[in-house]
């Protein structure tokens, strides 16, 4: 067994060094690769109508051979990205050219990129080759920070969802406008169907599926995204996911049979976790069995892996992690469990490479653990406050409330950066807003004290209120502290009792009860004492 997992080790390393190079290369080279047509140079130029000729060759060739789906879907793709840059070329493409369906689809494809941009890229992404997977998943991460991450960080969360859903919205109404501007509108249909991932048309997913069948009746892509928004967490349940997968058993493919089989596994997959979230680790493990013997998947091996790591069976855990590596070197939650099974196995090496590929490709845990790990020196790390720093603000750009608080404090203390008391308040009032106790404590002194921001007393009174309601000391104390006893008073009358607002009350009521039981205990001794002289 021993010789078994050094050579399965050996060879997931040299898997590993192959993925850096390939992200190295991806990073480097992003237009070309994504781009080779000249798409966009076309659209930034605004030579819209040969930008048509150019999509309406791709068209052609999948109209006249529905072979040629893929080479369509890929030339379209190259929009499918959140560039603002690309936004004003696109909207007067539909100006210009307001009966043109490229023009429309293309329109849709950024909107449905820009819903996903506001999200910050956490949202699911229509399922599309690997490639694309990667390119989706990593360099976000690149052109968030040159081109978004200027942003004023107090952007509400209210904000970035209304955004993400005016996004979606007008992506399906240049989608579903686009669809009689074409004879074969599949790449229409396609992001239509993945739309509803982000809560889009879920009332017309029926009718589009039907549509993507009616024109590739191979395409198993949009049933897998309905088989999604089937599960429980969407609103779906597993009876509806058996029955999907009993039909497309009975069409008699072994496609369509692997698709089922995905499908009956991701059943027992959500019954483990359901089991795990209740503390039932044996059922979880029964569940997640059953799930692996009918479809060996990265999924499958990272939930058993996972749990076999919590039971303490390292050898067991590392071996469904690597085995799951081998099925998807691009899991990025697979990268990330393997950085803590390497470090509790005391190989610093290798869990800071799965530390490093898992923050790139965008698991914002990681990205927080790696800035602690360039910051503090751990896992064999150099220190390098440089790296430390762009990776903290990468985890507070995506609202990892443990980066936000961090960076607050470096910029209001101006720790490692300048004193900024406007940008360490922004800090703050994201972490408030994601209801990070610390940073609404902080944040109530900011606004007391007047720091980065006018005076208001009863904005922190509010906050310290909700830190006290926590049960954390902080937010008492602060209250005590700085308010009287009738505004205290008055905090809990606005937002809520607390007991914490009547501590002065309950002190001297204490001790009126104390000096009456003491008045009383001293009257009975006299008593008692005349009554034994006179007797």
């Amino acid at each position: 067994m021993a010789k078994d997992c050094i050579s399965q080790r050996s060879g997931v390393l040299r898997l590993l060094a192959g993925s850096l190079l390939f992200l190295s290369f991806v990073s480097g080279a992003y237009a070309s690769a994504t781009d080779p047509q000249g798409l966009v140079a076309l659209l930034r130029a605004e030579r819209f109508s040969e930008l048509s000729v150019a999509l309406g060759r791709f068209q052609a060739g999948y109209e006249s051979d529905s072979d040629q789906e893929q080479a369509l879907l890929d030339a379209v793709a190259v929009f499918d990205r959140a560039d603002s840059t690309l936004s004003l070329p696109i909207k007067r493409w539909v100006e210009k050219h307001p009966d043109d369906y490229f023009a429309h689809l293309v329109h849709g494809i950024h909107q449905h990129a820009n819903g996903w941009g506001w999200r910050s890229e956490q949202g699911r992404k229509p399922v599309q080759d690997w490639i694309q997977s990667l390119i989706r998943g990593y360099v976000p991460l690149v052109s968030h920070w040159f081109f978004r991450h200027q942003e004023n960080i107090r952007q509400s969360y209210e904000i970035r969802l209304a955004k993400m859903r005016a996004s979606f919205a007008a992506a399906r109404e240049s989608l579903e406008r686009s669809l009689a501007l074409a004879e074969k509108p599949i790449a229409s249909y396609r992001y239509l169907v993945a739309l509803t991932y982000g809560g889009v048309g879920r009332d017309r997913i029926d009718e589009w599926i039907a549509a993507v069948d009616h024109f590739d009746s191979d395409a198993t892509s949009p049933v897998k995204v309905y088989s999604g928004l089937l599960r429980p967490r969407w609103g779906g349940s597993h009876d509806a996911m058996n029955e999907l997968a009993q039909s497309l058993r009975d069409r008699n493919t072994p496609k369509w049979s692997s698709l089922a089989d995905q499908i009956e596994a991701d059943v027992f997959l959500d019954m483990g976790d359901e089991a795990l979230w209740n503390g039932d680790r044996q059922t979880a493990l029964e569940h997640f069995n059953r799930a692996l013997s009918i479809h060996d998947s990265a999924q499958a091996r990272y939930a058993i892996g996972r749990l076999y790591g919590q039971l303490g069976d390292l050898v067991a855990a590392g071996k469904h992690l690597l085995r799951g590596l081998e099925l998807d070197p691009l899991d990025r939650h697979l990268h990330a469990t393997l950085s803590l099974y390497y470090k509790q196995i005391s190989d610093p090496i290798s869990a800071l490479i799965h530390l490093q590929i898992a923050s790139e490709l965008g698991h914002v845990v990681s990205m927080y653990s790696l800035s602690r790990a360039y910051h503090e020196g751990r896992f064999g790390a150099s220190i390098d406050k440089v790296k430390g720093l762009f990776w903290e603000r990468q985890a507070a750009y995506f609202w990892n409330v443990q980066a936000l608080f961090v960076l607050a404090k470096r910029y209001e203390k101006g720790t490692d950066v300048p004193t900024d008391k406007v940008r360490a308040l922004g800090y703050y009032e994201t972490g408030a807003m994601l209801n990070c106790i610390e940073c609404k404590n902080e944040l109530g002194l900011m606004k007391w004290y007047g720091l980065g921001t006018a005076e208001d007393h009863a904005a922190s009174a509010r906050l310290w209120h909700d830190v006290a309601s926590a049960n954390k000391w902080q937010g008492a104390y602060n209250l005590t502290y700085f308010l009287s006893p009738w505004e205290r008073l008055k905090t809990s009358w606005r937002y809520g009792p607390g007991m914490w607002a009547f501590w002065p009350i309950l002190g001297v009521i204490g001790i009126a009860v104390g000096l009456l039981a003491l008045t009383f205990s001293v009257a009975r001794r006299r008593a008692l004492a005349a009554t034994s002289q006179k007797t």
